[in-house]
């Protein structure tokens, strides 16, 4: 689909707040429904909760200064759910009925009814129960019809920050299903994360099991991780007693693509 196609689309739906993560999906359609609609009619609202890194909140102004975009973020503490708290397999669902619900409270209350998101084609067939609330909710989804590798091309394009951005579900998805969600040890995954991205693993994922950190990376960074020299250390000083490397290398979902006993 090309760019102008996208506009016009964005042009039929009028007025809109936007989901903003400052990921990929969501950045593209930040710069698509400005230069559709203009900054005045567009309002870029980020949640800002416990199971999102630390580090991005920079990052994600930066970005919709860069675009001129009016941005807000709302607090909202999803592990007040004990849903969410819990961690079950639905734990997605009921995060984002709480955070949809609060955005759209905060998208109406300054005017603007619609509310969209940056889900896409490359969605389907994935485990997301997130998008049944956004559903129910009545979330518009614009780029529905556009694959990731075309929002990514098309970022290019525009010159966006975020074309080639590595994906980054939140923190809850490096636990396994059943072990409850504390914010200590969100912040232990976290810190964690920042150290691998720090020592050059840009996509990365630390999976918590108690005491024992699992170090997902690409397959061809595998060889790299086990001669970086001191990471370790670094990573049992935050309280890990154990750190090993996963030799099936990065898998994005990974505990919805099998169940896990450790």
């Amino acid at each position: 689909m090309n760019y102008e196609t996208i506009l016009e689309d964005l042009k039929l739906l009028g007025k809109m707040a936007i989901a903003f993560s400052g990921g990929v999906d969501s950045s593209f359609l930040l710069r698509a429904a400005i230069d559709a609609l203009g900054c005045e009619n567009v309002l870029a609202l980020t949640a800002d909760t416990t199971l999102q890194p630390l580090g991005e909140k920079e990052e994600i102004v930066a970005l919709a200064e860069a675009m001129g975009a009016r941005h807000l973020f709302v607090e909202i503490d999803p592990l007040s759910q004990p849903e969410v708290q819990a961690n079950s397999r639905k734990r997605c669902y009921y995060c984002k009925q709480m955070i949809y619900s609060h955005l759209w409270e905060t998208a109406k209350m300054l005017g603007f009814f619609s509310l969209a998101d940056g889900a896409n084609a490359s969605d389907v067939g994935e485990y997301r129960p997130g998008r049944q609330a956004a559903a129910e909710l009545g979330v518009l989804s614009p780029l529905q019809n556009i694959l990731k590798n075309e929002i990514r091309a098309l970022s290019e394009e525009r010159g966006l920050p975020t074309a080639q951005k590595p994906s980054a579900p939140c923190l809850a998805t490096r636990l396994p299903y059943g072990q409850p969600l504390v914010p200590q040890v969100l912040r232990q995954i976290d810190a964690g994360e920042k150290l691998l991205r720090e020592a050059g693993f840009s996509e990365c994922r630390l999976r918590h099991h108690g005491d024992l950190a699992r170090i997902e990376v690409p397959i061809s960074q595998i060889r790299e991780l086990f001669a970086r020299q001191g990471l370790a250390d670094q990573l049992c000083a935050l309280g890990y007693r154990h750190v090993t490397a996963d030799l099936q290398g990065l898998r994005h979902g990974c505990y919805d693509q099998r169940e896990e006993t450790l």
